[in-house]
């Protein structure tokens, strides 16, 4: 197969500059992410990036060879040929980002069934992505002007407490599970941050969402993040994320930056959300190193999708204290592990059903009663003292994304890919309006 750039000079020449972005040999990106900087256009599925290829292999790289369709011999007009692919097959595509609706099923009416793990991207994403982004960066500008003090996280702004602990790798993880960091058994460092939900700091006594998020460090590979070196889990306490898709996000930012009363709008028209909302907020939680937390939307583990959990196995209950100050969920956090060693198992559940288990919904639970959770390592949380200020600044200070992560454990979904742009952009607007230098979490803090 030959494909590339015209190196006769038959076809005219001009100064190909490799210095620019997106003529080096790494070529252009498709992604779903905002134009420029070498991104020209969005994420293509597997069927068309293989369109495209065997597009490449019929254009015509040798004089005198016929052009596809018929036409003129000389290839180097090929592209005034009437019965050429790009004048034949009119794709209505004018350069804006509008990817085209799933062909139907005959008689069906209703797109064909995804693969397995495959992501469908909906026309008009990037917009949406680029909407919610600006929404985001908007509030964050008028919760906290300038020179008012540190901007804290537009989620997840209440830190309860950072441990520094082990990723345990076990020995007997599944055949079809050894991938990435699970390739292998061995012990990892990491960082674990515990946080209150939200979009302000309010007390623990009010109900809301709670995280964890796990980084790994001393990752070897290269990431998809670039200068990242860290393999970075993100989880809430509920199986399931809050809405269904990118449009209801941005329906959601809307509503958010538009006061109480549209937020009440919002879930009266969107009642699965509504109740989603309602749970996730409602579940018992009262010691953080006590509840269980989920990825709740897909990722990759090699060849598979899946979705991941931590769940406590430490001899404490959940129960809830007998005083609940506003910041209770830290003292008591910095009790038990300040007195015993605290651990979790970290479990993966594999996509086997593209209906039940879809990738593209995060509101639909993949049932666990049904489709299994296996364990494939150990968290251990050794006995530490965080109870110093100290311990909050450091938190601060660092990043968390599911983009954190090789590319087998690539995130999978318009959540996650909405993310992807999120996480980046308010990581680095804190970072210049916090003046923190720049650098990527890969050791444990002193």
């Amino acid at each position: 197969m030959k494909v590339g750039v015209d190196t006769t000079g038959n076809s005219g020449k001009f100064l190909f500059d490799t210095a620019l972005v997106g003529n080096s040999n790494a070529g252009h990106s498709f992604e779903s992410a905002p134009r420029g900087k070498g991104v020209i256009g969005r994420l293509l599925t597997d069927e068309e990036r293989w369109a495209i290829i065997e597009y490449l292999k019929s254009i015509p790289t040798e004089v005198g060879q016929v052009t596809p369709f018929g036409g003129p011999k000389n290839p180097i007009k090929a592209w005034e040929d009437k019965t050429f692919f790009h004048v034949k097959t009119k794709t209505g595509y004018d350069g804006r980002y509008e990817p085209a609706e799933p062909k139907q099923k005959q008689g069906a009416g209703k797109p064909p069934t995804p693969a397995l793990g495959q992501e469908m991207v909906a026309a008009g994403e990037a917009e949406f992505i680029e909407a919610i982004v600006k929404q985001t960066l908007d509030r964050l500008k008028a919760q906290y002007p300038a020179g008012k003090g540190p901007v804290l996280r537009d989620a997840h702004p209440k830190t309860h407490g950072l441990v520094q602990a082990e990723f345990i790798v076990l020995d007997d993880v599944p055949k079809n599970l050894q991938h990435g960091i699970f390739a292998k058994a061995r012990k990892f460092d990491a960082l674990i941050r515990f946080s209150a939900g939200g979009t302000a700091v309010q007390s623990d006594t009010i109900p809301q969402g709670q995280g964890m998020a796990i980084q790994v460090l001393g990752i070897e590979g290269q990431n998809l993040l670039e200068g990242a070196k860290t393999q970075d889990f993100v989880m809430i306490n509920f199986p399931t994320f809050f809405v269904r898709n990118l449009k209801d996000y941005e329906d959601f930012h809307l509503a958010l930056a538009s006061g109480k009363g549209k937020i009440l709008e919002f879930f009266k028209a969107h009642p699965a959300e509504a109740e989603a909302s309602y749970q996730l907020s409602n579940q018992p939680f009262h010691n953080p190193l006590q509840v269980r937390y989920w990825s709740q939307t897909p990722y990759k583990l090699g060849p598979h999708a899946i979705k991941f959990s931590a769940r406590p196995i430490t001899n404490r209950t959940n129960a809830k204290p007998e005083k609940t100050d506003p910041d209770y969920l830290r003292e008591v956090m910095v009790k038990q592990i300040g007195s015993e060693d605290v651990y979790f198992e970290f479990l993966v559940q594999v996509q086997t059903d593209p209906v039940k288990m879809p990738v593209e919904d995060s509101l639909v639970e993949w049932k666990e009663a049904d489709f299994p959770f296996q364990r494939v390592a150990l968290i251990r949380i050794p006995k530490q003292d965080i109870s110093a200020p100290a311990n909050l600044k450091t938190a601060e200070k660092m990043s968390f994304s599911p983009w954190h992560a090789l590319p087998e454990h690539r995130p999978l979904g318009s959540i996650n890919r909405a993310r992807r742009v999120i996480y980046q952009t308010v990581f680095e607007f804190r970072r210049k309006m916090n003046e923190v230098p720049r650098r990527e979490s890969s050791e444990s803090p002193k």
